[in-house]
């Protein structure tokens, strides 16, 4: 099946969670690992809501 499982990703991609009726926008988006935010130096911020 083409395309399968793609879809969330897409909206993800081009911003249109909300699309879906998503109202916590911090429920669209992944946690960044903190190993990643702590070596970047304060370059990367963790993600709201995590």
């Amino acid at each position: 099946m083409a395309h399968e499982g793609h879809r969330w990703f897409d909206l993800r991609r081009f911003n249109l969670t909300s699309t879906l009726g998503i109202a916590q926008t911090y429920r669209a988006l992944y946690p960044i690992p903190q190993r990643e935010v702590l070596t970047s130096g304060n370059i990367i911020a963790q993600n709201t809501g995590y």
